[in-house]
């Protein structure tokens, strides 16, 4: 349970890395500095790095395949928020679309992370572990209960 939790939340960071960043540098630049930054603090071996690099580029990817649609989405929302009545079902409807769409995509990324994931060595694996909790306490600020 606690390695599927680590997982989940290494992945989502890692995600999370890829796709955002504070600087003006391009998605791309952005995601070889971060799978930079993971293959120093990890001391990758190239078999591993090579998996870190197909999550990374399924990951570009998918940022792509979102910005395309998002200015179409964006729109489609905007009108319905200028109606006098919201259209409830119409809202709910492009939820749906958009949740469909992530799990569909989802399994894609897991096995890629889980890929690069199972090739850790213990180590590594709890300097992963590690690096989440650090992170959970440095944010656990911005978490309202």
């Amino acid at each position: 349970m606690k390695k599927r939790i680590v997982l989940l939340i290494s992945g989502g960071l890692l995600a999370a890395g890829l796709v955002t960043g504070c600087s003006h540098s391009t998605p791309e630049e952005k995601a070889a500095r971060i799978v930079d930054e993971i293959q120093e603090e990890l001391n990758l071996q190239d078999d591993q790095l090579v998996k870190l690099n197909a999550l990374k580029y399924h990951m570009l990817e998918l940022r792509k395949t979102h910005k395309a649609t998002k200015e179409k989405t964006h729109k489609e929302l905007r009108a319905l928020l200028d109606q006098p009545v919201l259209d409830q079902a119409a809202v709910l409807a492009k939820i749906n679309e958009k949740t469909a769409m992530v799990n569909k995509k989802a399994p894609k990324v897991v096995a890629l992370l889980g890929d690069f994931y199972d090739s850790l060595n213990d180590s590594q694996r709890a300097e992963v572990s590690e690096k989440v909790d650090k992170f959970s306490k440095r944010h656990k600020r911005w978490q309202h209960d």
